[in-house]
């Protein structure tokens, strides 16, 4: 019958899925030869991997990692399986919030500008020293608005921007890029100021030579964390990677 003649191709058909989709039964990272694509800010590649990127050579040196960027069809690269992580706030995009994921670390904004910014001079730093005689004023939000400011303008709205826009605040944005490394690293010898994650900013404050505000807007604080496809969770090597980025942001 019909129906007998569809049976095997579709017994066979279930078999190349099965063996397609089935997580490796072993995985020994001194060995393995596999390439992991991770969607990543450049804030999270230099606080979280690049620490990490010396241990990962030595215990499994032929594993690659691909770094992509973040574009607003990252839900949909972890879907396909394009994506192994997407590594990014939780308070960013809530169409991942449907896949696994685990919190790695908190952060906080900000407030970044060179150090020879002589129209901060008489605001109050974050490292500036206690027990002045005349402490100086943190600075307000008027200031912060007549200031020249870096923004960070990406596919996805960053948390900055939805905090800003949730408290109708607008700022006077002379650059954007899309790059959160960069933004620090252009306020040197310029009266710009920018709103800066605090572990990216004490990583560059010497070389930026930064001087650091508390933000006169309360961003609130921000956890990084990866997602992943459901797929990938009992796979070994996925395991491996994770526990890997668990255990980095551990020590951060």
């Amino acid at each position: 019958s019909l129906a007998e003649s569809l049976l095997e191709p579709v017994r066979e058909a279930m078999i190349a899925l099965d063996h397609a989709t089935r997580p490796e039964l072993r995985f020994d990272p001194a060995t393995a030869t596999r390439t992991f694509t991770i969607a990543t800010s450049d804030y999270a590649a230099l606080v979280l991997l690049r620490p990490l990127l010396g241990q990962l050579a030595r215990e499994a040196p032929a594993i690659r990692l691909r770094l992509v960027p973040i574009t607003a069809g990252i839900a949909d690269g972890l879907a396909r399986g394009v994506l192994d992580f997407a590594c990014l706030p939780l308070e960013v995009d809530g169409q991942l919030s449907r896949f696994p994921r685990k919190a790695l670390f908190e952060d906080r904004f900000v407030l970044a500008a060179d150090r020879d910014n002589s129209s901060l001079a008489d605001c109050r730093g974050l490292d500036d020293q206690p027990g002045e005689t005349t402490p100086r004023p943190m600075i307000d939000l008027p200031r912060l608005q007549r200031l020249p400011f870096i923004a960070i303008a990406g596919q996805i709205p960053t948390v900055v921007d939805r905090r800003l826009q949730q408290l109708g605040i607008e700022l006077r944005i002379d650059v954007t890029t899309e790059a959160f490394v960069i933004a620090p690293m252009l306020l040197r010898g310029t009266s710009l100021v920018s709103l800066v994650q605090e572990r990216l900013a004490r990583l560059v404050q010497d070389q930026a030579h930064l001087r650091l505000f508390e933000s006169p807007v309360d961003i609130g604080k921000i956890v990084e964390a990866i997602h992943w496809n459901p797929r990938r969770t009992e796979d070994p090597g996925h395991r491996w990677l994770r526990s890997r980025l668990i255990d980095q942001a551990q020590r951060i």
